[in-house]
């Protein structure tokens, strides 16, 4: 499975875990930085990439939120807005597994969020706009 890192990770958190072995794309390599993100999450649906950024408001804006239901992408949320790069890397390397479980056995679309202490839940898609709200 290939892996998008939104380009508010950075490039060298993306970069270590492709040492490792795993199958990553950065968002610098393929987009301009101004890239409207409904743009590249329609990119990363057409070749079938699951999505990991830091922009816990994906969920919310509109042409996003949209993007994700009707591309059916699966997203993981790093939701710890303090961690260096080097705690977000350590913090994948120790969900990764659970990450690859959950791509392979939940439907799409979904979004997880990754916690500083390493849980892994689910979150819920907001829904469109005058729709009422459930627990996120």
């Amino acid at each position: 499975m290939t892996y998008f890192f939104d380009r508010n990770l950075g490039r060298r958190v993306p970069d270590a875990l492709k040492l490792l072995g795993a199958d990553v794309v950065k968002h610098d390599d393929l987009f301009d930085p101004t890239t409207p993100d409904d743009e590249w999450l329609a990119v990363a649906a057409q070749r079938g990439w699951i999505i990991i950024t830091r922009d816990k408001r994906l969920r919310f804006n509109e042409a996003e939120r949209q993007a994700i239901v009707q591309a059916r992408l699966g997203c993981f949320v790093l939701l710890s807005p303090k961690l260096t790069r080097w705690a977000m890397a350590r913090l994948l390397l120790q969900v990764w597994d659970k990450l690859e479980a959950i791509v392979a056995q939940e439907p799409r679309p979904f979004i997880y969020g990754v916690h500083a202490d390493g849980t892994v839940r689910p979150l819920q898609l907001a829904p469109s706009k005058g729709q009422p709200r459930g627990p996120t």
